[in-house]
This record gives structure tokens, C-alpha cells and sequence, in this order.
């Protein structure tokens, strides 16, 4: 393996840890805005998630090669190298944002570094597309399944089973959060290392998966983020929210595109927070968190366009 690649593999095991910091709050913390389990325990949960979600349908998101001609270790360390200071200048923020939003951020700057004819536009723009359209359709189904679970849970007259009920939906909402996770976005960066060729497909999945599971142990301001700042949740809400961005999410991801997960559950929980009338909504910190998702792409599509100069001039 020369120095390129191994440099590539490093960043992508950076990539991965970041995305598990940044994105766990995805997948947990509209739950622990519920306080309906810990930090700790939701976690383990969505550690369970994202391991299963990889090995069982990570592989739809192998899109790499089709994004993108001419690839090289160069090019995938300049991808690789815009994404992660993307992705880590969010977290260190606190936003919430996308690991797949950096990602074709970054692949687009380094196809524009080498040649525009080397992009596909077309497939980019689809899922340029699902950028705007995710987050829209997440606070209609936000709004629908809001409703939906409300007028199914008021028919459980015993106060105890119902929070039972409750409960147990929403730490099975948090394990298929984090199952499309890793089917999506971590299969995503698994198509850009995997192109590599330096190691098995298997090898490369333990240890993306370690290292994304570490960066779990580093989630907690973004978790505190979906939590607590965006809209006050509690049980009904965090369920409606979780379930109806891991439903969309998977949706696409049958699709074979790299939908933003963030996008959905912050979209779905804007829709919770509409049913209780603009005031329930903490409009500043939505601003805050639309901005970052405008700025990352432009952000890793700069740094990796940069990079891929560098390394073939």
C-alpha cells in the first residue's frame, strides 16, 4: 500500500469516528429529549444499529464509482480529506449536520479539480435534490405521523401499558435510526474507501464500524442539540420524529441515494414543533442548523478541490 492510500484509510477511519460524534444525535437524541433512557444506554443502541445496518445493506450505497470517473488514491484522499474537516468544524460547533453532505461536497470539488467531464451531474443533482426535498417531507410526515400515533396510542386506556408501549417504540425507533445510518451514510463512506483496494470489503466494514462506534463516546453536545434546542420534545413527539426520518431515510436508501439523515429528523421534529404553533419552535437554533447545512458542502467541496490541486500539480 503506497503513502496515499494508507493516508486515505486514516482519514476515512477519522471520517467514520467523526460521523458517529456528529450523527448519533440523529438517531438518540430526540429519545434522550424525551427522556425516555440515558445518553449511555441510547448509545449501545444505536452502537447495535449501525453495526447490523452496515452488514445487512450498507452495500446499496456503493455509489462511489458511479459519481465519479478517473478515481485514484489521490482523488479519494481529497475527498476523504474535505469531508472530515467538514464534518469535524460541525461537531466542534455543535450542528448537527450531514456526513453524506460532506461527502459529495467533497467529491464534487475534486471532480471539478481534475475535470468537470468526470462528474456525473446528472446523479449528483438527484441527490443535490434530496438535500431540499428531505427536510420538506419530513415535517409533512412529521405533522401526518404526529397525528397518526396520537389517534392509535389514545385507544390504550391503562396509563401504564401506554407508556410501556411508548417506550419500548421509541428504543426500537432509535435502533432502526441508527440501522439506516449505517445502511446509508456509513455505507456511503464505506464505497469511497472500499475503491481503495487495498483491503477486503469485510476488513473495511470492522473497521469502519470501530471507529465510527468510537466516535459514539464523543456525541453528546449534537445529542444535547436534537434534544433540547430545537423544540421541547416528550414521548409522542420524539416517537413521530425518529420514526418518520428513519422511515424516509430507508425509503431512499432502497434507492441507492445517500439522503441526509440529519435533514429528516431535524425536518420531522420542525413538524412536531409546528403542531404546537411557532412558538414552539426555537426559530434562531433551526437558522443556525440550516446554515451549517448550506455551508459543510460548500465547506468540504473547497478543501478537497484544494487538495486534489495540490496533489496533481
Amino acid at each position: 500500500m503506497d503513502y496515499v492510500s494508507l493516508l486515505a484509510v486514516i482519514i476515512a477511519l477519522l471520517l467514520c469516528l467523526i460521523t458517529g460524534a456528529n450523527n448519533a444525535a440523529d438517531c438518540v437524541g430526540t429519545t434522550v429529549g424525551a427522556r425516555i433512557t440515558s445518553k449511555n444506554f441510547g448509545l449501545a443502541i444505536v452502537a447495535a444499529g449501525i453495526i447490523c445496518g452496515v452488514f445487512f445493506e450498507s452495500s446499496k450505497l456503493a455509489i462511489f464509482g458511479s459519481l465519479i470517473a478517473n478515481i485514484s488514491p489521490n482523488l479519494i484522499l481529497s475527498v476523504l480529506v474535505g469531508a472530515t474537516i467538514a464534518l469535524l468544524l460541525a461537531t466542534l460547533q455543535g450542528i448537527p449536520i450531514s456526513a453524506a453532505q460532506a461527502v459529495i461536497g467533497a467529491i464534487i470539488g475534486a471532480g471539478m479539480a481534475y475535470g468537470w467531464g468526470s462528474i456525473n451531474w446528472l446523479k449528483i443533482l438527484i441527490i443535490v435534490a434530496s438535500w431540499l426535498f428531505a427536510p420538506l417531507v419530513a415535517i409533512f410526515l412529521g405533522v401526518i405521523m404526529y397525528f397518526l400515533f396520537g389517534s392509535g396510542f389514545s385507544k390504550i386506556r391503562s396509563l401504564a401499558l401506554l407508556e410501556l408501549t411508548i417506550t419500548l417504540c421509541l428504543l426500537l425507533s432509535s435502533f432502526y435510526a441508527a440501522y439506516v445510518l449505517g445502511a446509508n451514510t456509513i455505507g456511503l463512506i464505506m464505497g469511497v474507501v472500499v475503491s481503495l483496494g487495498a483491503f477486503s470489503p469485510f476488513n473495511y466494514k470492522l473497521l469502519v464500524l470501530f471507529a465510527t462506534i468510537v466516535g459514539l463516546l464523543f456525541s453528546y453536545r449534537t445529542i444535547k442539540t436534537v434534544a433540547n434546542e430545537i423544540t421541547e420534545l416528550y414521548p409522542m413527539a420524539s416517537l413521530t420524529g425518529q420514526f418518520s426520518a428513519s422511515f424516509l431515510m430507508h425509503s431512499f436508501t432502497q434507492l441507492s441515494i445517500p439522503i441526509s439523515l440529519t435533514h429528516a429528523v431535524v425536518g420531522s421534529v420542525m413538524g412536531i414543533g409546528l403542531t404546537k404553533g411557532a412558538s414552539g419552535m426555537n426559530v434562531e437554533r433551526v437558522r443556525m442548523i440550516a446554515r451549517g447545512w448550506i455551508i459543510a458542502p460548500l465547506i468540504s467541496l473547497a478543501i478537497s478541490y484544494a487538495v486534489m490541486k495540490l496533489l496533481i500539480f
